[in-house]
C-alpha cells in the first residue's frame, strides 16, 4: 500500500538478517556492558526485531505516526521487554542503533518513507520507555522467580513441567509468558501455563522439544530444584460467555485452552465446550487422561481428540497419560484442518485455536473456506 510504510516493512524482510547483525553490533559497540544481560549467542539477541518493525511499518501511514492499534502493541512489547532488567537510558542508543541500520539497509526507498520511518521509531523509542517506566512507578515486578517442583515426560517429544512462584502471579487463563531458565540464561521462550492462576503459586507448561531450539530441551530435561524466570503475562484468548465454545489445540497448543477449561471448573453456568485436541501421534495426546476427568464430571465439556498416524512408531514411548477409558469419544483421524470441516461450519460457536504459529494460519483458513465467520475466530499471535 503506498500510504503506508510498507515499502520499508518489505526492505526490512528481505534484509531481516543483516539488519538484525547491524543493529546487534551497533548496540553493543555503544553499550558493551549490555552484553551480559542477553544471550551468549548473538542470533538470539532480539531476534525478531526485523519482524516486528515490518509487522508495525507495515500498519503505519507515510506521515510515521503509529495508529491506535500499534501503540496498544509496541506498549505492549515495552512491558515484555522489561523481563530483561536494562535500564530505561539505554533506549536511546537502542533507537540510534534501529536508525543506522534502517538508513543503511533502505537508502534506495523514497526520501518520504525514510522520513516517516524515522517519525514512527522516534515514537515507539518514546512509547517503550513510557511503558516500562509506568510500570516500574506501578511496582510491578519485571519478572517472577518460579521453582521446578515436578517434572513428567509424558512421551518422548512433550514433559509437564511443575513450578511454585515465590510471589503468587495474577493473571488471566490462557495468557502467556516469556520464560528463561538458570540453564538458558538470557533465552526467552513463550509459554501457556496449563492452570489458571492459584492462590499459592503453583503453574503448569507444556513443553514440546526441538531438537534445533535452544531452550526447548534444557526446559523440558528440567529438575526438581532448577529455577525458571518467568516474565509478566500477556494474551487476549478468552471466553466471551456469549456463545458456546469450539476450542481447537494442536499439540502443546492444549496448555491456554486446558487453562481456560480448567476456570470453568465449579462455575454455575459455564460455557459449552468443544474441545478438539490433535496430535501426530496417538501416543502423543500427552495429558488425554486429564482431560477424560475433567469431562467425566463435567457435562458442559466434550473432548475429541485427532491424531494423524492411527500407530505409535517405536520412538514415540507414549504413558498412561495419552490414553483415556473407553467412553471419552471416538479418535478422529486425519489433520485438524481436514477433521473440523467436516462437523459443518461452526457459524454459531467461538472458535479458539492455539499451536505452534506456523499452523495456526492454515487451521484458520480452513475454516473459513468452510463457511465459519473470520469474526468468530481468536487465537494468540506470538
Amino acid at each position: 500500500m503506498d500510504d503506508t510504510l510498507s515499502p520499508v516493512a518489505e526492505r526490512l524482510r528481505s534484509v531481516s538478517p543483516e539488519f538484525h547483525e547491524h543493529v546487534r553490533a551497533a548496540f553493543f559497540e555503544k553499550c558493551p556492558e549490555t552484553m551480559l544481560v542477553f544471550p551468549l549467542h548473538k542470533q538470539n539477541v532480539h531476534a525478531d526485531m526485523g519482524r516486528a518493525l515490518s509487522f508495525v511499518f507495515e500498519r503505519t501511514p507515510v506521515s510515521g505516526h503509529i495508529t491506535d492499534e500499534m501503540r496498544t502493541l509496541v506498549t505492549q512489547l515495552g512491558k515484555d521487554h522489561r523481563k530483561y532488567n536494562v535500564s530505561p537510558k539505554y533506549f536511546h542508543p537502542f533507537v540510534e542503533a534501529l536508525r543506522d541500520g534502517l538508513f543503511s539497509l533502505c537508502s534506495d526507498l523514497s526520501f518520504r518513507y525514510l522520513v516517516g520511518a524515522d517519525t514512527a521509531l522516534g515514537e515507539i523509542s518514546t512509547l517503550l520507555a513510557q511503558s516500562i517506566a509506568r510500570d516500574d512507578s506501578a511496582g510491578i515486578p519485571r519478572n517472577y522467580s518460579a521453582t521446578v517442583v515436578d517434572v513428567q515426560r509424558r512421551c518422548r517429544r512433550i514433559s509437564v513441567v511443575r513450578l511454585k512462584t515465590r510471589t503468587p502471579i495474577n493473571f488471566q487463563p490462557g495468557s502467556y509468558f516469556p520464560i528463561s531458565s538458570e540453564v538458558t540464561p538470557g533465552i526467552w521462550r513463550f509459554y501457556t501455563s496449563a492452570l489458571p492462576a492459584t492462590e499459592t503459586g503453583e503453574m503448569e507448561f507444556h513443553v514440546r522439544t526441538n531438537p534445533q531450539g535452544m531452550s526447548s530441551v534444557p526446559l523440558a530435561n528440567s529438575r526438581v530444584g532448577d529455577t525458571w524466570l518467568l516474565g509478566n503475562p500477556y494474551g487476549r484468548v478468552a471466553i466471551d460467555g456469549d456463545k458456546d465454545v469450539l476450542m481447537i489445540a494442536n499439540s502443546v497448543g492444549l496448555a491456554p485452552l486446558r487453562s481456560l477449561i480448567l476456570s470453568q471448573v465449579g462455575m454455575l453456568n459455564p460455557a459449552r465446550v468443544h474441545l478438539f485436541f490433535g496430535a501426530e501421534y496417538p501416543g502423543e495426546l500427552y495429558d488425554l487422561r486429564t482431560l477424560w476427568d475433567v469431562a467425566s464430571t463435567s457435562p458442559w465439556l466434550t473432548v475429541t481428540p485427532v491424531v494423524e498416524n492411527e500407530k505409535d512408531p517405536w520412538w514415540v514411548s507414549p504413558t498412561e497419560w495419552c490414553t483415556a477409558p473407553r467412553g471419552l469419544n471416538v479418535t478422529e483421524h486425519g489433520t485438524l484442518e481436514e477433521v473440523l470441516p467436516r462437523y459443518g461450519a461452526w457459524s454459531d460457536r467461538q472458535i479458539l485455536i492455539a499451536g505452534p504459529p506456523a499452523w495456526i494460519p492454515t487451521m484458520r483458513d480452513a475454516l473459513v473456506r468452510n463457511g465459519t465467520p473470520p469474526q468468530n475466530i481468536l487465537y494468540n499471535a506470538l
